[in-house]
């Protein structure tokens, strides 16, 4: 038994919890002769009714859509970003020359992603059948892409990922600044379409 959303399934709990519960006091009455509760019969068969449902409802079809990450982990900027959240005001980093990063892009497992750079991240532009806004503005370098390889063990959503180790060369000045956003894929509820992820906005020190 699916449902589209956990409202749905919630209600669903209700409505046949109380089917069961009610059914299951009938049976104990004619077996011993009694007539247990029926607020603890009810409540005790919404509660197996429930466990059930954990393995009975698919994790994409509970989880929210339009929902990719983008992280930012180094020294300077120990670690900034978002997965389920999203502002078009870029997160400020900051970095040295020859300092590592690790930049992590959060998605759908085996789905493509790709990493844009620019100048600078001042716009809000929402495109068509696309979560989230491009917040990067023109001229946009598309500087990596892949597909998300990498899944978390731990039981977390969106569980695909991939983790960029980057330095800046000797030959970026000091003062410099440029932006990056990420855009990836997302499959909560079942529905796939490309997602774009907060931006970071970088200062070289």
């Amino acid at each position: 038994m699916l449902w589209r959303s956990t409202s749905e399934a919630a209600a669903g709990i209700r409505r046949v919890g109380d089917l069961v519960g009610v059914a299951s006091t009938r049976r104990i009455e004619r077996k011993c002769g009694t007539s247990p509760d029926p607020r603890r019969v009810v409540d005790y068969m919404k509660i197996l009714f429930a466990l059930t449902l954990v393995v009975s409802v698919t994790p994409a079809q509970l989880q929210p859509v339009g929902v990719a990450g983008f992280w930012w982990n180094g020294t300077t900027t120990p670690t900034a970003g978002s997965t389920y959240s999203f502002t078009c005001a870029p997160i400020p980093v900051s970095v040295q020359v020859g300092e590592p990063v690790v930049l992590r892009v959060v998605g759908e497992f085996t789905y493509p992603y790709l990493l844009g750079m620019a100048p600078s991240a001042t716009r809000c532009l929402s495109l068509p059948g696309v979560f989230n806004s491009v917040l990067l503005d023109d001229p946009v370098t598309i500087i990596t892409s892949g597909s998300l390889d990498q899944t978390s063990p731990l039981l977390v959503w969106p569980s695909g990922f991939t983790e960029l180790n980057v330095i800046l060369p000797p030959s970026v000045p000091t003062g410099a600044t440029f932006s990056l956003q990420a855009a990836a894929w997302s499959g909560g509820q079942g529905l796939f379409q490309p997602v774009l992820t907060v931006a970071f906005d970088v200062t070289v020190l």
